[in-house]
């Protein structure tokens, strides 16, 4: 699995004359020997540009540009691109990705702050943000608590885990931004308490803030 972070993966389909046809970028062969696929990533890894890295001990890998950082021992990836930063993460604690900090008080949460405008993130006058934590139907159950095997399908109506996270992103200087909560069908809910000091928009998000689960904002000025 560890050769996706290096490469992009792909399959190959066999005609009856025994011709092969690629399907994806890079079809990649591979057989049952772990030395083989060792050997395979570090001939690919030693090829890779810029801030590029993959650690096959610790299981860690940054993207050629530094943008993308994967951390599987901190069960951690963040993302600091010029238009969308973002933070997927299992733990409590503070998480930084370029100009996003998230401080997650509960559970698993995928956060990601995008411009709307095609500017970068820091000088955005409209931005969209995205809080997951996990969403299933009532009543679905599993075999444990690893939750890897179903039992029943549940029903309606789907069920979101709270999420609470302490949010800081830095903004360029100028008219004070505003938070709103939006629903899943891009209704505003309502304003969310935010403050606006020394270029820092900070705001909580709350699952649980509104009478219908909020999972998405919207940020403006």
């Amino acid at each position: 699995t560890m050769l996706a972070y290096v490469g992009q993966l792909g399959s190959v389909v066999s005609r009856k004359d025994g011709s092969r046809i690629p399907v994806g970028a890079i079809p990649v062969y591979m057989n049952d020997d772990p030395a083989y696929s060792t050997r395979i990533v570090d001939k690919l890894s030693s090829k890779l540009r810029g801030h590029g890295a993959l650690d096959l001990a610790e299981k860690s890998a940054v993207s050629s540009t530094g943008e993308v950082s994967l951390d599987s021992s901190r069960e951690l990836l963040t993302v600091a691109a010029e238009r969308t930063n973002a933070v997927v993460s299992t733990k409590k604690g503070k998480i930084i990705a370029g100009a996003l900090q998230i401080n997650n008080h509960k559970g698993f949460l995928s956060f990601s702050v995008s411009s709307f405008d095609g500017k970068p993130v820091k000088e955005s006058r409209r931005l969209l943000v995205m809080h997951l934590t996990n969403a299933m139907p009532s009543g679905m159950t599993f075999t444990g608590q690893d939750m890897n095997m179903a039992l029943s399908c549940g029903k309606m109506p789907y069920l979101v885990r709270r999420g609470v996270a302490e949010v800081s992103l830095k903004m360029a200087p100028g008219k004070t931004p505003v938070v709103y909560g939006v629903d899943l069908g891009g209704r505003r809910l309502g304003k969310i308490k935010s403050s606006f000091n020394n270029g820092c928009l900070k705001f909580t998000a709350d699952t649980f803030a509104f009478k219908t689960p909020c999972l998405v904002y919207e940020i403006s000025r």
